[in-house]
Order: structure tokens, then C-alpha cells, then sequence
């Protein structure tokens, strides 16, 4: 070190180079002393130059601060204070500053415990917002509000190197190194010194930092241009996707790379700007229709624009991956803002969801197509919505049960098909409109109303976690019944349970017992008393998350949407060669799943392909457009009349035959 850290004999003004490389003097500071109330309210006691103020403060401490000085930070600079979650948050907040080459300017001990100040210097406005919104993601993973992780606005202040705490029992505010330990004021200026050059040698940042400005300019044009970004603007869970786990999305043909694309995947970026580059490259790989890492890793490895990821495989397996996923993460949860004439027909949705039925499973059924479909910001009219989209949303195994939903949906009046699949592009999906219960209520006639508005215990899909994938094992009868059962504030007893939910009492095989059996079971309901004197009554708090691990509700929906995922990339396959690898695919993983399935859980059966294939595969109900023999013209490399791939169960020669199309997937 330079000079040791608790020297008391250091001149007063050992602070004057570090708060002149991350201190705003453009706003004036304050002097801020411990209320007398012992309150962590500070008492403000004067505002000037924050140099000249914390001189003051270890004057009158004979080099100790007396009081805390506070002032603004830079403005091109961003802050972060933790509060009490640094082992936890620090190295990851600190991963992220190096995956968007933002350098580290300044780390001190706050002086309460595991609580520290991060500075850091984003090259560009880009780099700044990512890194905003991976800071934010990191929190939300590791359950903290945003007191504790704490991303400070230019216009906030922080407590300044060298001030006394506001708190009881904190201590000076302090500069360390990475590992913890003290570091004196000139080796943190020099820290900050060599930052803020580092960042200032940087092409596309050199105007917007200098080693001792204070304000922020716009960053430097580059020579590639690039499109409209998708900023997340609500953080969700930042943990590592398994491709097999995310839920399918509805198809869209690839969109092939411009020359302007590919000059951006092959540039060789400068330092300072490689991960600017790559993270505007993976975006473009993310809006062409790339959707999982199996894709995504040809890029990496071999474009040159991802050269900064591929050096650090070595070092660091997965970083290519790490930062993949960040990126299809955010992009998962970008949600565009309803307006106000749709935000108004989905609250009266929600207001009617469950009185058109006394069906508990056609209500969660609507349910999932609202929250997964119609609240994402995209309309209410013309919204594709495919089998295989309800049977992952709702952990349903069967196609057959799905397609019954979907179809009760309709005829229900919840939905109407605006343009059925005989009349949409190749391979996509019917389109559905959502109805507006208010429109259909004044269309309707009292002596044909068919709804059960006189329900006297009508469906709660507030309660239970009614889209938890834990019904779709049980049934959507089991979540009726938990669900009434959470509603009631006493034990229940048998036979007015069942007569609330409109089932006869039954047995253990049978009826309401039945499904309150499998609740048992499941740790979700505890059964009181024996005989007449039986009584049920719910568990609360986190029941139904330990309920879906125990039962092997996440396994099952793990295995659909493995299938799902497999199945749609055999449909959507662009050339003979990819059909037939994804048909490898597919094979393998159906047989992976019959080998494991303890019980018939996937719809199983032999279907016919053409001469091309071996594989038997099941015979799915031709649609009316197969029937009339009304194929499309297919796209280059397309199977003539292939059928929907739907599970594999034998790998035998079939004889050529003609084959029948049953819509896309």
C-alpha cells in the first residue's frame, strides 16, 4: 500500500484525487450527523464542496470522520449499494460489469456488516442498461428487494470515502480490494485512475469519459448498424435454462441473415467494445428466430463477433452460454405495455372467467390462453394458439384432452377462431380472438342464456395456483376441490364439501374422496377426525411448490415439452436432412420417455410417413383439408404430405403408403 489506511497523521486532504475521479462537484454535498433519537434518520447539518466537507468531518475527528459527508456520484458512472447481501451479490454484479467491459472505479466497505459501494464505469449507454437490467435480474434470483440491491440514480447520493456511518453501530466508510481488505486513499484513486483510462481508451467511450470530467456526452457512432433493441422491463428469475425445459413457442419461418447481419457476426470489434458488439449480435441471432443454445453455439464458436466469449470457454466454461441465456431471458419476459381498450375487455374477462362453466378444467384452460397468449402486449385478435401450446402450459399429456379444451374454449364462447388452420399460412396454427364477455352478454338472449351466473359457489381461479403444472397430473377436479377448501377459514366435512363442488361423496375410487385421497397424498389437504367425525382441511403457504416436486408434476412437464420441442422440429424442419435428424431426435427421446414412464402418461401410438422415413408413427385424425386431398404447395426441401410428428413408440420398415396431414404444431 501506499500509505497505511487509519493513518491519523495523513494530511486532511487525502481524498482529493479520489473524489475528484468519482465525484459530482457540479452539485453541492452534505454534512449529515446520527439523529439524537438514535434513529437511523440523519440530521442534516450543512451542504457545500464535499472535499471541503469531509476535511471538515476528520478535522474535528483528529482524522477519523466525525459526521458522514454524502454527494452525487458521476452521472456517467453507475452505483450500486448493497446493503447487508454482499457475499451473495458482489461477485455476480461484478461478472456482469466484466461481460459488459464496464471496469471497476471504486468498491468500499460501507461500514455496516456485508454491506459495500460498487462504482463502475459502462463504456456506452447500451452497456449501462444491460447492466442495469442484469443487476436487477441477479436480485430478483437471489430473493432481495430492491433496499438491499440498490442501483443508485445519477441524482441520488451516497455516503463518500472516509465518512462516518448514520447507523448505531456502523463504522467509517472505507476502500477495499477485492478480496476484502483495506486499501489507503491513494491506491483506491489509483484504482479509479486506472478504470476511468481504461474505459477513456475504449473508441466507441473516449468522448464520454476522461479521467477527470464530470459530465457524460454521447457515445461515438460506430460504423455497423443495428436495429431496435428489446430492453426487458420486468426482471424475473435469472437461473440457467435448460433448453428442454422452456416452454414451446409458437412457430415463425426463420428470417435470414442481411448483409449488413453478417457484417455485424463476422466484424472483429476493438477492445473496449467486443462485448457491446456480441450482445447486439446475440439480439440479432434472438430476431431472426434462433430460440435455444443448440442453435445459438454454431454463432459462437464461429463467428469472430463472439471472439471474447470463445477465448474465455477455456478458462471459463459456459461463458458462451451464460451470456446466450441472459440474453433469451430477457428477451422471454419483454412484455410491450396493454392498452387501455384491451386492459379493459381482460379485467372483464377475469371478472367472468368462471361463470360461463362449472367445469374446472375449461376454466383453467382459459385461464392459461389469457395469461400466456392475451396479456402479452400483442392484441386480442388473430392470436395463434396451437394444441401443443395448452398441453405445455397446462402439463397435459394427451393431445386429445388438449385439442377437447380447446374446442370447449370456442363453443363456450370465450374464444372464436378468426382464421381457421385450413385458411393460414403453412405449418402455423388457427387463430383465435378473445371475446369480450360484455359484447356477448348484451347479444344474448334470457331465454337462451346457458351460463350459471346463479352458481352459489362458483370457481375461484385466484386461489390454489390454478396453472401450476401440478394439476395437470392431479386434475383440474383436485384444484376445485383445494381450492375450496383454502377459501374456508374451518374444516370441512365431507358431504358438504362434495355437495360445493357438485360431486356425490363416492369412495376412495370414486368421487369427491377420490380426489381428496390424491390431495392427502400430495401433503396439500390433512385429513381431522375418523367416520362421521372426518373433517379436511387445506395446507397453506408453499403446499403446492413442494406438492410438484414430490409428485413429479416438473418431471412429467419436463417430458412434454422435451417432446413438444422435438415433435415441432421435425413438423417445421426446412430440408430433407434436418427432418431427418430431428426424426433421430424424436426417436430417441419418445423411447427415453416409455422407458421411464411408470404409467401411460403420453398419448402414444404408430403414425404413417412416406417412403422417405422409417419410422412408424401414429396416425393422427386427418383434418378436413387432408380429407379433401387440399395439400399446400410445400417450401423447398419439405416433405410432401408429411404427417404431425407425434411420438415415437417402434422403430420398424413400413411399406410406402399414402400419407395424411393433420396441421401444424
Amino acid at each position: 500500500m501506499s500509505e497505511e489506511v487509519a493513518d491519523h497523521s495523513s494530511p486532511p486532504t487525502r481524498w482529493r484525487e479520489l473524489y475528484q475521479l468519482i465525484v459530482d462537484f457540479s452539485v453541492p454535498g452534505r454534512a449529515l450527523a446520527k439523529a439524537s433519537d438514535g434513529t437511523e434518520t440523519a440530521q442534516s447539518l450543512k451542504a457545500g464542496n464535499p472535499l471541503a466537507l469531509i476535511t471538515e468531518a476528520e478535522t474535528l475527528g483528529f482524522g477519523t470522520a466525525a459526521h458522514a459527508v454524502v454527494g452525487r456520484i458521476r452521472p456517467d458512472l453507475l452505483t450500486v449499494d448493497l446493503d447487508g447481501c454482499a457475499d451473495v451479490i458482489a461477485s455476480g454484479v461484478l461478472d456482469a460489469a466484466e461481460t459488459v467491459n464496464a471496469p471497476l472505479v471504486h468498491l468500499a466497505a460501507s461500514g455496516s456488516h456485508d454491506s459495500v459501494h460498487i462504482v463502475l464505469a459502462p463504456p456506452t449507454d447500451w452497456a449501462r442498461t444491460h447492466l442495469t437490467s442484469m443487476i436487477d435480474e441477479l436480485r430478483v434470483w437471489a430473493g432481495y428487494d430492491t433496499r438491499a440491491v440498490d442501483v443508485l440514480t445519477p441524482a441520488r447520493y451516497l455516503r463518500l470515502p472516509g465518512a462516518a456511518s448514520l447507523k448505531p453501530t456502523g463504522d467509517v466508510c472505507r476502500p477495499i480490494a477485492l478480496d476484502g481488505t483495506p486499501l489507503s486513499a491513494l491506491d483506491a484513486a489509483a484504482r479509479a485512475r486506472n478504470a476511468l483510462s481504461e474505459v477513456a481508451a475504449s473508441p466507441a467511450a473516449a468522448p464520454q469519459f476522461a479521467a477527470t470530467g464530470h459530465g457524460r456526452s454521447r457515445p461515438a457512432k460506430t460504423t455497423v448498424s443495428t436495429t431496435d433493441r428489446i430492453v426487458r422491463t420486468l426482471a424475473q428469475d435469472a437461473a440457467p435454462v435448460v433448453v428442454t425445459d422452456v416452454a414451446p413457442r409458437a412457430w415463425r419461418r426463420r428470417k435470414r441473415f442481411s448483409y449488413a447481419d453478417w457484417q455485424l457476426l463476422m466484424s472483429h470489434p476493438a477492445v473496449g467494445v467486443r462485448s457491446d458488439r456480441a450482445t447486439e449480435a446475440a439480439w440479432l441471432l434472438w430476431r431472426s428466430g434462433i430460440r435455444d443454445w443448440t442453435m445459438a453455439r454454431w454463432y459462437y464458436r464461429n463467428c469472430p463477433v463472439f471472439e471474447k466469449f470463445a477465448v474465455r470457454e477455456s478458462a471459463t466454461p459456459g461463458s458462451s452460454r451464460a451470456h446466450w441465456e441472459s440474453i433469451a431471458s430477457r428477451a422471454r419476459a419483454h412484455r410491450p405495455p396493454l392498452s387501455d381498450t384491451d386492459s379493459a375487455v381482460i379485467g372483464r374477462v377475469r371478472e367472468h372467467l368462471c361463470t360461463w362453466t362449472d367445469r374446472p378444467a375449461q376454466a383453467i384452460a382459459m385461464l392459461a390462453v389469457l395469461e400466456h397468449r392475451f396479456t402479452d402486449g400483442h392484441g386480442l385478435t388473430d392470436r395463434p394458439i396451437a394444441v401443443r401450446d395448452l398441453m405445455s402450459w397446462l402439463n397435459v399429456a394427451s393431445i386429445g384432452t388438449a385439442k377437447r379444451l380447446l374446442d370447449d374454449l370456442v363453443e363456450q364462447r370465450a374464444l372464436v377462431i378468426s382464421i381457421p388452420y385450413a385458411q393460414t399460412a403453412p405449418r402455423e396454427a388457427s387463430r383465435y380472438s378473445l371475446v369480450d364477455p360484455q359484447v356477448v352478454l348484451s347479444q344474448s338472449h334470457s331465454e337462451h342464456d346457458v351460463t350459471i351466473l346463479g352458481t352459489p359457489l362458483p370457481l375461484t381461479p385466484t386461489h390454489g395456483e390454478p396453472l401450476s403444472p401440478l394439476w395437470g397430473l392431479l386434475g383440474a377436479g383436485c384444484w376445485q376441490v383445494y381450492s375450496h377448501l383454502l377459501g374456508s377459514s374451518e374444516p370441512v366435512v365431507s358431504t358438504e364439501l362434495a355437495s360445493a363442488v357438485g360431486l356425490p361423496v363416492g369412495t376412495r375410487r370414486s368421487g369427491c374422496l377420490r380426489l381428496l385421497d390424491a390431495l392427502v397424498n400430495a401433503q396439500l389437504v390433512k385429513r381431522t377426525g375418523r367416520g362421521r367425525a372426518t373433517r379436511w382441511i387445506a395446507v397453506a403457504g408453499d403446499a403446492v411448490r413442494r406438492a410438484e416436486e414430490a409428485t413429479g408434476a416438473l418431471e412429467r412437464l419436463k417430458a412434454v415439452r422435451t417432446r413438444i420441442n422435438a415433435e415441432r422440429a421435425s413438423w417445421h424442419a426446412e430440408t430433407q436432412t434436418e427432418h431427418s435428424k430431428a426424426q433421430r431426435v424424436l426417436r430417441r427421446i419418445i423411447d427415453g420417455l416409455r422407458d421411464r414412464a411408470p404409467k401411460r402418461q403420453l398419448e402414444l401410438g404408430p403414425y404413417e410417413v412416406d417412403e422417405r422415413t422409417t419410422v412408424a408413427v401414429t396416425l393422427m385424425r386427418p383434418s378436413g383439408r387432408a380429407r379433401l386431398g387440399n395439400h399446400r404447395p410445400r417450401s423447398p426441401g419439405r416433405l410432401q404430405g408429411r404427417v404431425s410428428p407425434s411420438a415415437v413408440v417402434q422403430a420398424r420398415l413400413v411399406q410406402p403408403k399414402q400419407t395424411k396431414s393433420v396441421g401444424a404444431i
